[in-house]
């Protein structure tokens, strides 16, 4: 057998973590901890250019616009918006 017959359980397995990075920025943003959820956020990000799985691209993106719209950094919220875009679920 091949390696190619651990790469499927493999690439569902590091979606399945990306998704839990996910949830532990949220949770540090909605606990006020922001700082946490920024260096959460990168390991989600990770996952996500891993795995090119769509709605936790965007979904990591979202985060991290989320958390320069609240840090006030206007212009790096916008220009995260905008990249992230492209590649949200429904967009082609």
């Amino acid at each position: 057998m091949n390696g190619s017959g651990r790469a499927r359980p493999q690439i569902r397995l590091t979606v399945a973590a990306g998704y839990a990075s996910y949830m532990l920025p949220r949770l540090s943003f909605n606990l006020g901890d922001t700082l946490a959820s920024r260096r959460f956020i990168r390991l989600a990000e990770d996952h996500a250019s891993q795995t090119d799985d769509v709605v936790l691209t965007a979904s990591a993106g979202e985060m991290v616009t989320t958390l320069a719209f609240y840090g006030r950094r206007y212009q790096e919220a916008a220009v995260s918006a905008r990249s992230v875009m492209p590649r949200a679920p429904g967009r082609r």
